[in-house]
């Protein structure tokens, strides 16, 4: 893959089914917006950010002078100590895969694995055990 495509944080907001179902959406859209306020100041300067699809939002390093793990962990403790929710995050580079579109799903597959091990965590895909990383078929 080409070295020059960025690497990408996957990042979901953990239980906003819940707080949405509980404190309404007004609420939970509020928060939705807090969160990515987060990430795109954490990405400013660096790269940029975006929503996915629901409260699924992307950040993509532009520059080589940050660790993307570094920025992931910074936006995490900052929507933990900012906001009423936690993020769970998937980080993946162009060591990882062969298309942008791989490297969606590997971020994706890592912030999974941040999800099912306990949430309010960040999961570097090259760092996951090799039985839990899916095949790309």
């Amino acid at each position: 893959m080409d070295s020059r495509v960025p690497p990408l944080l996957f990042c979901d907001i953990d239980n906003f089914k819940k707080l949405n179902d509980t404190q309404g959406h007004h609420k939970a859209d509020g928060v939705l917006k807090q969160v990515s306020e987060i990430i795109k100041e954490e990405s400013a300067g660096i790269g940029t950010a975006g929503r996915y699809g629901g409260e699924e939002l992307l950040a993509c390093i532009g520059t080589d002078k940050v660790k993307p793990d570094r920025v992931a962990e910074s936006i995490r403790k900052r929507v933990e100590q900012e906001t009423i929710v936690t993020i769970s995050v998937g980080v993946s580079t162009s060591k990882d895969a062969d298309s942008v579109q791989d490297l969606v799903k590997l971020a994706d597959e890592a912030m999974y694995h941040s999800k099912t091990t306990g949430k309010n965590k960040v999961t570097l895909f090259q760092s996951m055990p090799a039985a839990k990383k899916k095949s790309l078929s």
